[in-house]
């Protein structure tokens, strides 16, 4: 497997956007997009180019390179709702990705679906930087995923629907 991206989380799982001048699979874009940005048509999308408002398909566990991006209106499992950047520095191991992600993933969940992480019908998981990925790539971002807490796929999305 190539360069990629892990996957982490709590309840279901998750993906990112860096590394702007990596060729590999994981900066490729197989979509089609609008104007906007939105995927107006579904294709194979590279770990490294996935973007706030995306739908994706299954993503699986581990470490990732691609993962189907899908038209928001059609069922998917997962629809990218924030990212950020983790502190520069020495990779402060696996552990500490972890936690950071699922700690700024969960504290912007509520004001995103407009419902606490506890009642909503929703889950969220992480894709995260591997150590490879930052040093090689000073892959820094996290990016949080939310999908149905019972893994089944979701149609449009979840922002604002205070379920």
């Amino acid at each position: 497997m190539g360069l990629g991206r892990a996957i982490g989380g709590v309840a279901v799982a998750g993906l990112g956007l860096v590394g702007v001048g990596y060729a590999g699979l994981g900066g490729q874009d197989n979509t089609t997009r609008d104007d906007s940005g939105a995927i107006v048509d579904g294709g194979e999308l590279g770990a490294f180019r996935i973007q706030i408002g995306d739908c994706l398909g299954d993503v699986g566990g581990g470490e990732i390179e691609s993962v189907q991006g899908i038209p928001c209106d059609q069922p998917h499992q997962y629809e990218v709702y924030f990212a950020f950047n983790l502190d520069d520095g020495d990779f402060p191991g696996d552990a500490s990705v972890a936690d950071q992600g699922e700690q700024r993933c969960y504290s912007v969940f509520t004001s995103f679906v407009g419902q606490t992480y506890e009642e909503s019908v929703y889950g969220f998981t992480t894709l995260l930087p591997t150590e490879q990925s930052w040093d090689e790539l000073a892959d820094r971002e996290v990016l949080c995923l939310l999908g149905n807490y019972d893994g089944t796929p979701k149609t449009g999305s979840a922002k604002g629907t205070a379920i």
